[in-house]
């Protein structure tokens, strides 16, 4: 530590090594550099981690190099706001049932910002190159996600509950409702750009909600009813294919004899009644779904639903 004003923070962890017949771990080193301000509500930092390896009777853990990086301010109301950024070069987990995590290249920016009008606003940028789920490999995987006029102040109150371990193990209806009430304030949630090439083919969309400016009606339905809603999904047939032929064998109460086959049979019904569309700019199948006023729609035309007894 340098205390001069402001407060120097440098920790260094040499690379270490830990063997027993139990687990057998390979840790590479870590470097962090923190520069403190003298009220101690300003920081600047960054992390680099070498990697680690950690070897069980029943998992493998690998990490190569993540860098880290943040710089921002503490508000009046006890927010941090500022930018981060963090690449990691690669990771995987494998367990005994050989079913394996992994994925390389990962970086992600976020960007909180604080607003004259009492809101935090933010902007998430997540990009991975190749992620692998059980052999199954996604490319080119986006998500961009902004989220504007979130209430400082109930963000405040859900944080000091997310700070008791009673919440963190045994969540209650006070916290609940604590992120209603920061949602029903006339925030809004966008997806603005989800992208990911599948093994079945490439699926783009963006989600767009926004909530009414009712902070003292915090129930569940009551927000989701009060909320506007606008969805537009881009999919390959294949992937399309694929999504429904994959509800059809896992159906609680009984699976699809042929889930491929009804899985088309479904599809052809979405296309001839409107609810999926075709355009020949391009091979995607496309849905829009919009909800306001308490009304539903898909492509333009009133969703009207049935309950059968």
């Amino acid at each position: 530590f340098k205390l001069n004003g402001k407060t120097d923070l440098h920790v260094d962890s040499s690379p270490l090594s830990l063997q027993n017949p139990e687990i057998d771990i390979n840790w590479r080193g870590l470097k962090i550099r923190s520069i403190y301000s003298p009220s101690y509500n300003e920081i600047k930092s960054k992390v680099e981690f070498a990697g680690f390896d950690v070897k069980t009777k029943d998992r493998d853990i690998h990490l190569e190099e993540t860098i880290s990086s943040y710089q921002g301010n503490k508000t009046s109301n006890g927010i941090w706001v500022g930018e981060r950024s963090l690449h990691c070069t690669a990771f995987s987990t494998t367990n005994d049932n050989n079913r394996t995590i992994a994925f390389d290249n990962l970086n992600i920016h976020n960007l909180i910002m604080a607003s004259e009008q009492d809101h935090i606003n933010t902007a998430t940028i997540i990009d991975i190159a190749n992620l692998n789920i059980n052999g199954a490999t996604y490319s080119q995987n986006k998500l961009d996600l902004a989220t504007n006029k979130i209430d400082q102040t109930g963000l405040t109150k859900l944080c000091q509950q997310l700070a008791s371990s009673k919440v963190i193990y045994a969540p209650t209806s006070a916290l609940f409702d604590a992120l209603m009430a920061i949602l029903n304030n006339g925030s809004e949630v966008n997806i603005k750009q989800l992208d990911t090439t599948t093994p079945w083919g490439r699926l783009i969309a963006n989600v767009k909600m926004s909530f009414a400016n009712q902070p003292n009606n915090i129930g569940l339905f009551a927000a989701l009813a009060g909320s506007t809603v606008n969805t537009n999904i881009k999919a390959e047939p294949a992937l399309a294919l694929h999504l429904i032929e994959k509800f059809y064998q896992n159906m609680p109460l009984k699976p699809a004899s042929n889930p491929a086959k009804q899985a088309e049979i479904l599809l052809a019904e979405w296309q001839k009644s409107g609810k999926v569309i075709t355009s020949s700019e391009d091979p995607y199948l496309h849905l829009a779904f919009d909800y306001k006023d308490n009304r539903p729609s898909i492509n333009g035309k009133q969703l009207i639903i049935t309950f059968k007894p």
